[in-house]
């Protein structure tokens, strides 16, 4: 969270803190800024858009709200990759979601990286 601010000179600052303190958010955290989730389908053969697709479902049923109008980003990790495994991490342009397989969430670079497609960089 400190390089976010020290690479964009003191003007982003990223927290765990949730940027709605409703209920239905600090409820289901299992740590700080942590919310774990099951997905119906297989991690063995499924694509990662499905994949993608079917974390934010779970999660904004279980919230009871919609996670791109109430978080400005959104990390997914997943435990690992088993389809199409040619990556680390991806995120889209201009958006407010990344995913993450593996521990490559744990390098601050790559962090710096995807979260930085999501700021259209």
């Amino acid at each position: 969270i400190q390089q976010f601010r020290d690479c964009s000179f003191g003007k982003l600052t990223l927290t765990h803190e949730p940027a709605t303190s409703a209920n239905s958010v600090l409820s289901h955290l299992s740590a700080p800024g942590v919310i774990e989730a099951t997905i119906p389908v297989s991690l063995m053969n499924t694509t990662r858009a499905v994949i993608r697709n079917q974390v934010t479902q779970v999660v904004e049923n279980k919230l009871g709200l919609r996670l791109a109008e109430n978080f400005d980003h959104v990390m997914y990790i997943l435990q690992k990759c088993y389809v199409q495994c040619g990556w680390g991490a991806y995120a889209y342009v201009n958006s407010w979601n990344s995913v993450y397989q593996g521990n490559y969430y744990r390098f601050p670079g790559v962090q710096l990286h995807e979260i930085g497609h999501n700021m259209n960089l």
